[in-house]
């Protein structure tokens, strides 16, 4: 809709001003924001057709996330093997990264838990910690850690 709101906008200028915009500025806007538009609604269209359901449960003895189209942000982990709830940070020469919350366990793998959805993580670690109370959850961020990968 932004698209082609920018297409009525260089009409409306054209029309109501005395501006003129150079002829192959017009062809390429008009092109590209049509294109634009069509794309966007092709890619609105295919997620209104194609809905993915995200779900996150805990249960005494599970702690489960199943994220839509990722397997890597996808798991099943026992709530008893869970050491900590944590918020990550790295950094590196652009800056920083965006802050990743998730669960370490006692084997130092760490699976991250998006936040979309709206998940609240403070619930998440109250729930948890009602099963294992020796899980904790520190509020600072972490921005020195090792990333173990498994091969």
């Amino acid at each position: 809709m932004a698209a082609l709101g920018y297409i009525a906008a260089l009409y409306w200028v054209e029309y109501y001003t005395d501006f003129t915009v150079p002829e192959d500025f017009h062809t390429i806007a008009v092109i590209a924001f049509s294109l634009a538009s069509l794309i966007l609604f092709y890619i609105a269209w295919w997620h209104i057709k194609h809905p993915a359901t995200y779900e996150a449960y805990i249960t005494s003895k599970e702690l489960s996330v199943s994220y839509p189209e990722s397997l890597s942000w996808s798991f099943k982990v026992n709530v008893a093997d869970i050491k900590r709830i944590e918020h990550r940070q790295t950094h590196a020469s652009g800056g920083k990264s965006i802050v990743r919350t998730g669960a370490l366990m006692k084997n130092r793998d760490f699976h991250q838990i998006s936040m979309n959805y709206g998940n609240n993580v403070n619930e998440m670690f109250k729930a948890l910690q009602s099963i294992n109370p020796e899980i904790t959850f520190s509020k600072t961020i972490k921005t020195n850690f090792t990333c173990w990968v498994k091969k």
